[in-house]
């Protein structure tokens, strides 16, 4: 069955425009789970407790799909989310803050990483979109 399958033409334009839409719509789901996170932060600090893994894993798994896909500028809009999780919980390790203490400084830090998260992704979709037109 496999034969048959390599057997059949399959244009490389096709298969560019599908990785294409897979890592724009990673890094859209990575953007729009930002914005939640945000908005989740800011009502309530505590709840970084779990968008901070769930968005490290959204980000792993862009950078994985990145990767394989080739394309290293999005690996590192992936990578992003990890290390701005990473960071976060540092500081608020190492500064032992309480979530009252944590509450205005890390909601301002996730507001501003999820701004400059947006502005890279719409940066890469602008940059993919013009990639993939020239060829």
């Amino acid at each position: 069955m496999q034969e048959i399958l390599d057997e059949l033409p399959v244009e490389e334009n096709e298969i560019s425009i599908k990785h294409k839409r897979i890592v724009i719509g990673g890094m859209l789901v990575l953007g729009g789970f930002g914005a939640l996170a945000t908005v989740l932060a800011i009502d309530d600090i505590e709840t970084i407790i779990g968008t901070g893994p769930i968005g490290s894993l959204i980000g792993l798994v862009v950078y994985i799909v990145a990767r394989k896909l080739h394309f290293p500028e999005q690996q590192k809009i992936g990578l992003s989310a990890p290390i701005f999780s990473a960071v976060c919980f540092l500081i608020i390790f190492c500064l032992d803050w309480s979530p009252g203490e944590a509450q205005t400084p890390i909601s301002i830090l996730i507001a501003l990483y999820t701004f400059m998260l947006g502005v890279a992704i719409l940066v890469e979709i602008v940059r993919i979109r013009r990639r993939f037109v020239r060829h």
